[in-house]
């Protein structure tokens, strides 16, 4: 399952809506990060951004390396709104095949986005490789105990039976 489920890829959205702060006048920004699961090199993406005010909300979203932990290539999009601009709909298509970093920066807003494209929706499932692997030793080794068990049992309940023929 975790080899297999996550190179099933179909047309996926995600969704988020943020700060989930109270700005103060130490804390006037947020900056919010996400990681959308592998995009394939050309795949189409939507991305919708609306923000409460004007021009206070930037976005990106790029390829990134998990093993580097870094940006890996050209931005799909890196765009800050306008000073009368509260929403941002961008039609275009990944430029790598790789995870992407979503960052959304917002100065006294909130926001809601939205991103569309093809992606597999069970990508956390390749941690469960090493996870199922060590299950299937594990499940032999409980079949082989449940067999003892078993059999103890059986020895149990022979001996009761023919200690309660001795008896009468």
């Amino acid at each position: 399952m975790g080899l297999v489920l996550p190179g099933y890829k179909s047309p996926q959205a995600f969704t988020a809506s943020g700060p989930n702060v109270t700005f103060t006048a130490d804390r006037n920004y947020w900056i919010d990060y996400y990681l959308i699961p592998p995009i394939d090199e050309g795949t189409p993406i939507t991305l919708t951004l609306v923000s409460s005010k004007p021009g206070t909300t930037w976005v990106s979203l790029a390829p990134f390396d998990l093993q580097t932990e870094s940006i890996s290539g050209p931005p799909v999009v890196n765009e800050m709104l306008g000073p009368n601009q509260t929403g941002l709909v961008y039609f275009g298509r990944s430029t790598k095949s790789a995870v992407y970093s979503l960052k959304i920066s917002s100065w006294n807003s909130t926001y809601t986005i939205r991103i569309e494209s093809r992606w597999s929706r069970f990508f956390d499932f390749r941690y469960g490789i090493v996870f199922g692997a060590g299950l299937i030793p594990a499940s032999f080794l409980l079949f082989y105990y449940d067999g003892i068990v078993e059999k103890r049992d059986k020895m149990f309940q022979e001996a009761i039976r023919k200690a309660k023929e001795r008896k009468d």
